[in-house]
């Protein structure tokens, strides 16, 4: 592999990291709004 290859391969590998974390990012407020509405139901039913 030639140098070129290999920073290609890594430039992939940073985008497909970016993605990762917006993805965890997205699924992390949607843990929290769900977490918070159950709270909220919750506290409803006590």
């Amino acid at each position: 592999m030639s140098t070129t290859d290999l920073q290609e391969a890594l430039k992939e590998k940073e985008k497909e990291i970016l993605r990762l974390q917006a993805d965890n990012t997205y699924l992390y407020q949607t843990v929290c709004t769900l977490n918070q509405t159950l709270n909220r139901m919750i506290d409803k039913f006590i």
